[in-house]
Parts: C-alpha cells; sequence; structure tokens
C-alpha cells in the first residue's frame, strides 16, 4: 500500500505533515511524517529466518526470528527477545571462528 500522503496528492487534497487519523476512541490508528515514514499501528507477527552479517563479513542465519511487520508501510520491527537471540547467535558465531582461526594459527607455528 502507498502511504496517504500520495493519494492525497493524486486526489489534489491539500495536506501537511504530520497525518493523523484517530478512531471513535481518540486512539490514532494512522500516522505519517513527512520523510514518508507511515504507521497504522497494526503489525502482523512473523517467524523469519534472519541473516545478519558480522564484522568480518560472515553471515549467520538464526532461524524462525520473530519480527512484526506493519501492514501498511512494511516496516519490520525487532522485539528485544528477537534482538537478543540475533545478537547471541553472532557472539557465537564469532566465538567459533576464535577458535577456528586459533586452531589454524597454532598448527601453523
Amino acid at each position: 500500500m502507498k502511504p496517504l500522503s500520495e493519494t492525497y496528492k493524486e486526489l489534489g487534497i491539500a495536506f501537511t505533515f504530520p497525518i493523523e487519523i484517530k478512531d471513535a476512541n481518540g486512539k490514532v490508528t494512522y500516522h505519517e511524517d513527512s520523510d514518508d515514514y507511515c504507521c497504522r499501528y497494526e503489525y502482523e507477527v512473523l517467524s523469519v529466518d534472519y541473516d545478519q552479517t558480522t564484522q568480518d563479513g560472515t553471515t549467520v542465519r538464526v532461524p524462525s526470528v520473530e519480527i512484526l511487520r506493519c501492514t501498511q508501510c512494511q516496516q519490520e520491527l525487532i522485539p528485544a527477545a528477537s534482538a537478543k537471540r540475533i545478537s547471541k547467535a553472532v557472539a557465537e558465531a564469532n566465538e567459533q571462528l576464535s577458535s577456528k582461526h586459533y586452531e589454524k594459527t597454532k598448527r601453523n607455528i
């Protein structure tokens, strides 16, 4: 889906940022800033295989990571628990790489 500002432009409707829509109870159900950030505050929960590249360029794949995706703009958010899983997997991968490097260096001496 495209941001509401694009629809307003197409229809010739004047507007200013931020664009905010509230429901009957006053809860914000849509928000869009001038930098095209939009959000309906409606997220779907997805389970994805998440790839993270380490500092040395190695890719670590973390299976079944829970993420949140905005149903409007498709922006993805990583909940704290998922971020911890990713960090732990990268740390473990770095430790394994360091151990392998140590063993290889030790054999070459």
